[in-house]
């Protein structure tokens, strides 16, 4: 009877001591099980150039489209305007090239690549409201700035999709900051220069009208511009 228990007591022993080797090994090989992924973009380093100085150097971001070469990105710059700042810093936003130039004079800080308005026509049947999904051409400038933006979802929004809009206060429970990065720069009604959540369409005239730009490059750009920066789109 002894011996049966001996046996017995060996056998959980070394089951025991497996178990306890299985998890070991397993924690050594899988990890803790607390999450290990890494942080957002947006809280880790924005961008190697981020705190260089501003000496002219042309930034370029890793966006996709025409133009891809920094001499490319020259030769795709618009005519300075007459009246452009000259030591003050302002932007020059491409709609043809999908480019954003930050500059100071006549040289260029920073290019980004961007997504403008796809131009297309929106008509609501309910009620003949329409929009026109474009990016406007012209002398702009900066009229307010705001980080963690929050993106209220239009009536166009619902219209698009073929959906009845809801009352402005069931729209604002919808709202979400997400949607347009970690910064928005306004120049005027609806419009802003803002991140994007598809980064992946960067370079395409594909947004509602606003410009959309990579976390990288707005974070560069977010701080250097200020309230009255002028915005030159063509």
């Amino acid at each position: 009877m002894s011996r049966s228990k001996d046996t017995v007591l060996a056998a959980g022993v070394a089951l025991a001591t497996f178990l306890v080797g299985a998890g070991f090994l397993m924690f050594i090989t899988m990890g803790p099980s607390v999450s290990t992924r890494p942080l957002p973009e947006s809280v880790v380093a924005v961008s190697p150039s981020a705190d260089a100085p501003d000496t002219g150097t042309v930034f370029t971001s890793d966006g996709l489209g025409p133009p891809t070469s920094p001499a490319d990105e020259l030769s795709a710059l618009p005519p300075l305007p007459a009246n452009h700042p000259r030591d003050e810093v302002y932007l020059i936003i491409s709609r043809s090239y999908n480019r954003l130039w930050l500059m100071r004079g006549e040289t260029i800080l920073h290019v980004a690549v961007c997504a403008t308005g796809k131009g297309d026509t929106l008509v609501w049947e309910k009620t003949g409201k329409k929009w026109v999904f474009e990016t406007p051409q012209g002398e702009f400038s900066v009229q307010h700035k705001s980080s963690n933006p929050r993106w209220l979802p239009p009536e166009w929004d619902y219209v698009e999709r073929d959906e009845e809009p809801p009352d402005w206060l069931t729209r604002a429970r919808a709202s979400r900051y997400d949607m347009l990065g970690d910064y928005a720069i306004n120049f005027g009604g609806d419009y802003n220069i803002h991140g994007t959540l598809y980064e992946g369409l960067l370079g395409r005239s594909i947004t509602h009208g606003c410009v959309r730009v990579g976390a990288r490059d707005l974070a560069f750009i977010y701080p250097r511009v200020k309230v009255g920066t002028k915005i030159y789109i063509y």
